[in-house]
């Protein structure tokens, strides 16, 4: 009894994975890797946390570069007089604007912390690097091993279906036997069981 569900399980497993092996229309491994690169979502996190990682390494070298800070300001004067003291232009109130630009250019010559930042975002850098190609990894193995117990379970249906024809066979043979008399019916009992098994 413990084989014969041994077997119907291994008949509805194959059986399943047949369906959705016909279901992909037959796809070759490289096609199912490629397939599988779009949809994957380890794989799609590893690549955003690549390019995030590739910016650490853009962001370290802005460290040693020079920068360029820009300001403005504008404020409005009002000048009042007191005691009826008049201006040069002969009122007694100036109101006008004052403006400001300053551009500020700074080059550093040497910082030790900005270079020890710049490693340290170059070996971030390094990091995502490598945890992506580990992505890459584990979704080939991931691809291959299902590809191949597709494999496995098409060629597992197609010997269990071999075995249950062959096993029908000599049922009825052992059945035509017995019944001109030329056989037992424990013959037909065994093909019988043994039939059941493949089922």
């Amino acid at each position: 009894m413990n084989t014969r569900f041994k077997v119907a399980r291994r008949i509805a497993v194959a059986t399943s994975l047949t369906a959705l092996a016909a279901a992909s229309h037959a796809l070759d491994l490289t096609t199912s890797y490629d397939q599988a690169r779009k949809v994957d979502p380890t794989l799609l996190a590893a690549q955003q946390a690549l390019l995030a990682g590739r910016e650490k390494a853009v962001q370290g070298r802005a460290l040693l570069r020079p920068q360029v800070a820009l300001s403005a300001t504008v404020a409005r004067v009002d000048e009042r007089t007191s005691g009826g003291a008049e201006l040069p232009d002969g009122s007694g109130n100036h109101a006008g604007q004052a403006g400001e630009v300053a551009v500020q250019l700074a080059q550093p010559l040497y910082s030790q912390k900005a270079r020890a930042e710049k490693r340290q975002l170059e070996q971030q850098t390094g990091q995502a690097e490598v945890r992506w190609r580990d992505a890459e990894q584990e979704l080939i193995q991931r691809v291959g091993e299902a590809y191949f117990n597709v494999l496995l379970a098409e060629e597992s249906l197609r010997v269990v279906r071999a075995e249950h024809a062959a096993v029908t066979v000599q049922r009825d043979r052992a059945q035509a036997r017995f019944e001109v008399g030329r056989g037992k019916i424990t013959d037909v009992q065994e093909t019988q069981a043994r039939l059941a098994t493949t089922s």
